[in-house]
């Protein structure tokens, strides 16, 4: 039985080593809790300048030392 060349399921052999082209796996930046809340809350909100800058008034406001 022969392999068909145009069949997705088989791998391309690497043209300079002749293997088999290594799996890497998307590299993803870990996000505070924070951030991604920030980030969520930014794709639900219309895209609007008020809007951007309460959200740059609430990072500001983040980022003052609490009173305790």
């Amino acid at each position: 039985m022969r392999k068909d060349p145009s069949d997705p399921s088989t791998s391309t052999p690497d043209s300079e080593s002749g293997r088999k082209k290594k799996y890497s796996a998307p590299h993803f930046t870990r996000l505070t809790p924070e951030e991604a809340k920030a980030m969520l809350t930014a794709r639900a909100l219309p895209d609007s300048p008020v809007v951007r800058e309460l959200l740059e008034w609430i990072a500001e406001l983040e980022k003052r030392p609490t009173k305790a």
